[in-house]
């Protein structure tokens, strides 16, 4: 066979006007996608762009090549320029597609460079010989009579092919950091555009080039920024672990994770660039086997195949410890092994969360038997929470109405109390405040719940008056989340109209560290209950950031001393004087002082000494039901 192509044949089998016209129109199409849905904005956003743009210009010179080569007159310098020109294109989108790959994956500073070093290397070799077999009359060659030298074995297409392998290598040494999906999506998009290739050539002709080599680019911008790769921190999307712990809970798979937690990883990774180097080199180093997913802002949780080896993971977290600490940060470590007691993904991420927050810094903690039973009660409460918010029922027997009476030191008497909330429930029996209000506030329940204390503080009151008892008025505490209910006034005045009770006989406490955003939303609800007769408290004061403006904007009448100040005066004469002092300025400006926490003589003594008005603590009485409250009040 001739190895010579007349002119004709030569733009039949190598360039095509539709392959070209195919890639022009989808580059149009990705850049319009990209400005409109921004959905290239993390890493490698620059060598997208860069890629799409240089298949755009290398079909338009292809077209050109088309068009100068069937318009008659054949220039031979035209034609080499437009060659080289458009092989150059090619080359350069390929080798970006490379450099692109190590970049979504950070496969370390030091690997990306030998990578792109090796392939730049090797297209320098590629082009070498492309010159030389031409310009010998190897490859491709135009001569004077019009024929053209056949491109069979164009080693500017062999590097094509390396390319793809270097990034089939990259991709299938990240091991299970990305997803199943991820590897697979890459590896197929090279594959499929190598074969595409390949069948090309081995028909002599090239037809689909910059669209074979435009695949793979159509490829990663699906799987790096449509959500399920997280580009800056190297990982996929929680949803991915979810998807995957889900899936092996359902079929009966043991897994266990690590949740390493970085103080400040997403500003780290946005705004400091020595830290991305060490953090891109610490991924490589720690994750062979795992697959590793983001969680939150601060952490990363990595998913491994079987069992915990108990040992083996505390011999990895000495080392997690020693890089981390090498890149200055803080961090918490935390280890667990999916347990029968515990069936949906979700609930793993809850109990690391829950978990989590009660860690110090720098610790590391392997999830044990206790956690997971804190965690099923945790999750038995919660539940429970969310039917009582569901029913609304404001006489709940699950919500009980405890309360500590409060001795008034002008009268003498236990005229006042606070009223306080316990759970109690089937399964658990009474549960305490310190373990239900946190998931109270956290899932937005306790606002029926205080309004259920609330109904049953106005009842007691109502039988208690009824009966001749002696009450002033007792308080309830109001979280923020109360307050800010937009339908919190007409509650509060409802409940109490129908138990046909003075406002006045109600007390509401406020916590000291609300913000100023608080102030201005709580503010006109405050003065309108206060104007109805209702009495406010500053509650914990001393435990939050006191802004004296923000206490007299509010019209406070107690202000309610936290026990740590009890405990503070009694150490010496210069703490007992601020705490005083504190006391005296309160009197000054007309506020009633009531110390709370106080325990026996010694703190009853101090706190008188201090101007004390109202005394409550475990010295008078523990939290008792409120019912029991008539025995002090009679």
């Amino acid at each position: 066979m001739d190895r010579f192509l007349s002119l004709s044949d030569y733009i039949v089998t190598q360039i095509s006007p539709i392959g070209e016209v195919i890639v022009l129109t989808i580059s149009l199409l990705i850049f319009v996608l990209i400005y409109l849905t921004r959905i290239i904005r993390e890493a490698g956003a620059v060598l997208v762009r860069r890629m799409v743009m240089m298949c755009f210009f290398a079909s338009i010179v292809r077209l050109v090549e088309y068009v100068v080569m069937t318009g008659g007159t054949v220039s031979r310098a035209l034609v080499y320029t437009l060659r080289c020109g458009y092989y150059g294109l090619v080359l350069s989108v390929v080798f970006l597609f490379a450099a692109y790959i190590q970049s979504v994956l950070n496969r370390g500073k030091k690997e990306r460079k030998r990578v792109l070093y090796i392939s730049g290397i090797t297209g320098l070799i590629a082009i070498a010989f492309d010159i030389i077999l031409s310009i010998s009359g190897a490859n491709f060659y135009l001569l004077s009579d019009g024929r053209v030298n056949s491109v069979t074995g164009n080693p500017l297409i062999v590097y094509i092919l390396f390319m793809y392998i270097v990034v089939v290598v990259s991709v299938i040494r990240t091991g299970r950091r990305v997803s199943n999906r991820v590897r697979g999506g890459i590896i197929s998009s090279a594959i499929l555009s190598s074969a595409l290739i390949f069948v090309q050539n081995m028909f002599n002709n090239q037809y689909w080039l910059t669209f074979a080599v435009l695949l793979p680019i159509i490829s990663g911008i699906f799987i790096f920024n449509t959500g399920s790769y997280d580009s800056l921190s190297s990982t996929m999307v929680p949803e991915i672990l979810i998807s995957e712990l889900d899936k092996a809970l359902k079929n009966g798979k043991k897994k266990h994770m690590m949740l390493i937690d970085v103080r400040d990883l997403e500003d780290h990774l946005k705004n400091d660039p020595e830290f991305i180097d060490s953090y891109r080199g610490f991924l490589n180093d720690i994750v062979s086997q795992g697959l590793v997913c983001r969680m939150w802002n601060t952490g990363i949780v990595i998913l491994y195949d079987g069992p915990m080896d108990a040992e083996k993971m505390e011999v990895e977290e000495e080392v997690i410890c020693r890089r981390l600490d090498g890149l200055k940060v803080g961090y918490k470590i935390l280890c667990v092994e999916t347990d029968e007691r515990v069936t949906k993904a979700a609930e793993y991420i809850d109990l690391l969360a829950g978990i989590r927050k009660k860690m110090p810094s720098g610790s590391c903690k392997i999830v044990g038997n206790k956690d997971f039973e804190l965690f099923s009660t945790n999750r038995y409460i919660l539940s429970e929470l969310i039917d009582i918010y569901s029913k609304r029922d404001l006489d709940d027997e699950r919500v009980l109405a405890f309360c500590q009476p409060v001795l008034n030191l002008k009268t003498g008497k236990y005229d006042t109390a606070e009223a306080l909330m316990r759970l109690s429930l089937e399964k658990t029996g009474m549960v305490y405040p310190d373990q239900f209000i946190p998931l109270a506030e956290e899932y937005q329940t306790i606002h029926v719940m205080t309004l259920i204390i609330l109904n049953k503080t106005c009842a007691f009151i109502r039988k208690a008056l009824s009966e001749g008892h002696d009450i002033k008025r007792i308080s309830v505490n109001f979280s923020m989340l109360d307050l800010k209910e937009e339908s919190f006034c007409k509650e509060v005045l409802d409940i109490i109209e129908k138990n046909n009770i003075s406002p006045e006989k109600i007390a509401i406490e406020v916590t000291e560290s609300l913000t100023s955003s608080d102030l201005e939303e709580i503010k006109p609800k405050v003065i309108m209950l206060h104007e109805r007769g209702i009495t406010f408290y500053l509650d914990d004061f001393g435990t939050g950031y006191s802004n004296f403006d923000r206490i007299m904007e509010l019209p406070f009448q107690i202000i309610k001393f936290d026990r740590s100040l009890v405990i503070q005066s009694a150490k010496n004469d210069e703490s007992r004087y601020m705490v005083g002092s504190f006391a005296k300025m309160f009197r000054h400006l007309d506020y009633n002082i009531l110390f709370e926490g106080v325990e026996n003589e010694e703190d009853e003594k101090n706190c008188r000494e201090m101007d004390a008005q109202y005394l409550q603590g475990y010295k008078y009485s523990k939290p008792i039901p409120i019912y029991d409250l008539e025995r002090f009040v009679s």
